[in-house]
Parts: C-alpha cells; sequence; structure tokens
C-alpha cells in the first residue's frame, strides 16, 4: 500500500524530529515526522511564497498547512491577521499546532478539512 502525504490517517510509523530554520532574521524550531510533506526542510516553492508576500490582514486560509509553516511564519510576522490552517492529515494537524505553540503563535487555529469540505465563509488571502 502507497501512502502519501494527503492521506488522512498516516499508517507511517510516527517518528518526530526537529529542525531550525532561519527566515529572514528569525529563527524557527520546527518538528516534522514521517508521513507529512516535505519532512525536515522548507521546501522551495513554500520558501518562495513566503518571500514574496508583502502583508497579509484579515482572514488567511491556509490550504493544505502540513507541518505548519506558512501559517506559523504569517502567524508571527502578522500578528492581526486571522490564520485557519487546514489539512486532510491528522499527523499533519496535529504538527502544526505544535509548531504554532513552540513559536507561540496565539492568532491561528487548525481544522481537519479535505479541500473546502469543511470552510464556511470568505477570506482575504489564501
Amino acid at each position: 500500500m502507497n501512502e502519501y502525504y494527503y492521506t488522512p490517517t498516516p499508517q507511517s510509523e510516527s517518528d518526530e524530529k526537529r529542525f531550525e530554520l532561519d527566515f529572514e532574521g528569525e529563527k524557527y524550531t520546527f518538528i516534522y515526522d514521517n508521513g507529512v510533506f516535505s519532512k525536515g526542510r522548507l521546501d522551495d516553492g513554500t520558501r518562495i511564497l513566503l518571500s514574496a508576500v508583502g502583508g497579509v490582514a484579515g482572514d488567511v486560509l491556509d490550504l493544505g498547512c502540513g507541518w505548519g509553516p506558512v501559517g506559523t511564519i504569517l502567524g508571527r510576522r502578522f500578528p492581526a491577521a486571522r490564520i485557519l490552517m487546514i489539512d486532510i492529515n491528522e499527523r499533519a494537524l496535529g504538527l502544526s499546532e505544535k509548531n504554532l505553540r513552540l513559536k507561540r503563535v496565539e492568532n491561528a487555529r487548525t481544522l481537519a478539512s479535505d479541500g473546502f469540505e469543511k470552510i464556511d465563509g470568505c477570506f482575504d488571502c489564501i
């Protein structure tokens, strides 16, 4: 059986690890695990996306949040934003919650959702 990072309940053995990331002068410690996208590093696409963000405000949707780099970094950089981080992968959501706590990000929350399945309302930024 193949398992992908968009598997709702990963069956791979959990093996949480930490890595350090310096993003635009701020240091982050992130926890990652098996069964999630981009283990142990910030992938190039996400780095480019985050570097291009000039500012966010209002309601922000982090669609497919994984272990939480986008929501965590944007939450730190833009504390007035309200960030909803969604993913189908339960392990990824647990990691996102841990990473938000590690960096003391209080303006973001997680929700299990398959795409927009459980999402209502509008967002200023996705």
